[in-house]
């Protein structure tokens, strides 16, 4: 339930419909538009009619304002109500999914709690939006709710497998307490994001992502990230984040290699604003290097390059172990539960 309030409070479409019925009322209170309403009295059985005005009005009023709004983003890059909803977002005051879990953290003081990677659905997208605001909120990468929201569906319909939940078990469930977001970059992608100046992590979007059966010119690793508060508290600490990683990556390049089954080149690249920060070590750990190429955010992008054998299934649990031998990464730890 907290959760669900976490995002409603979020939704700017519920603030737009508060706009319309406040502007119909408005409408209806007006000198010029009394003559149209004063017909409605003479409907038969009609004892009241300024109820009546406002909910004929509440639809004309809709999209006028929904109208106005979308000039206002063509014009400005923001839609005003989801702006709005940002500015919320941002509040002290505001209900958040930090605040919900660590709450529900109570009953755990110093319980290490098992995880898993789970692919996200498009009907979590605004959980996921959510949580990846909350977990880059403080970092260079931290942007306005809204312009994630519109970032991540657009890379979501490109290719459904670029986000993933990382879920600690709390209790008798699991609940989603940081994701990961991996882009297959396409020919396009590659071309304007590996060059020193290139697009921003900002500026990617869908069309520079491949699809499920396009085989990537390289691999990005996007974001990724955990709560503040749940921060060393996942099994497998400090490399929870390199087996999502490797159990992630191996989903994405899975889906491809069933269908691209000749190819087999794959370039992971990175990029971090803390290169002695935690995912800074984690890259030097799995044996990334320095490509030499400044990214357009300003910070160096690393680089792993390797050949998938041809004999390797194209299944995600052989791919992953193939990951774990290119990067190093062995933790001895168990497949991590997918669902």
């Amino acid at each position: 339930m907290q959760r669900s309030i976490v995002l409603a409070i979020r939704r700017p479409e519920q603030y737009v419909v508060a706009a319309s019925i406040a502007a119909a009322g408005l409408l209806g209170s007006l000198r010029p538009f009394r003559p149209m309403f004063q017909q409605i009295e003479h409907i038969p059985d009609v004892i009241d009619s300024d109820w009546l005005n406002t909910v004929l009005m509440t639809p004309v009023a809709y999209l006028c304002i929904k109208g106005a709004a979308l000039l206002i983003r063509r014009a400005f890059g923001r839609d005003p109500f989801e702006a709005f909803a940002a500015t919320l977002d941002r509040t002290a005051g505001a209900p958040s999914l930090t605040k919900h879990f660590e709450r529900r953290m109570a009953g755990y003081p110093a319980e290490v709690l098992d995880y898993r990677m789970r692919i996200v659905t498009g009907r979590e997208l605004d959980l996921l939006s959510q949580l990846n605001r909350e977990v880059f909120g403080r970092t260079a990468f931290s942007l306005p709710l809204d312009v994630i929201k519109r970032r991540n569906r657009s890379l979501f319909e490109a290719n459904p497998l670029v986000f993933a939940f990382i879920e600690a078990r709390i209790g008798s469930g699991y609940v989603p307490i940081g994701m990961s977001n991996i882009l297959p970059l396409n020919a396009i992608g590659d071309s304007l994001y590996c060059r020193t100046g290139g697009l921003r992590d900002s500026q990617l979007r869908g069309v520079h992502v491949a699809g499920v059966g396009e085989w990537p010119e390289s691999v990005l690793l996007f974001s990724m990230g955990i709560l503040r508060s749940f921060r060393g508290r996942l099994a497998d600490s400090p490399l929870t984040l390199g087996n999502v990683f490797v159990d992630h990556l191996a989903e994405i390049v899975a889906a491809t290699r069933s269908r691209q089954v000749g190819e087999s080149q794959l370039r992971v690249l990175a990029q971090t604003e803390y290169p002695r920060g935690g995912i800074g070590k984690l890259l030097q750990r799995c044996g990334f290097t320095d490509s030499g190429i400044v990214t357009g955010d300003g910070y160096p992008l690393w680089e792993i390059r390797g050949a998938v054998p041809s004999a390797t299934p194209p299944s995600a649990t052989a791919l992953a172990l193939f990951i774990r031998s290119l990067t190093s990464l062995s933790t001895g730890r168990r497949p991590l539960p997918r669902s």
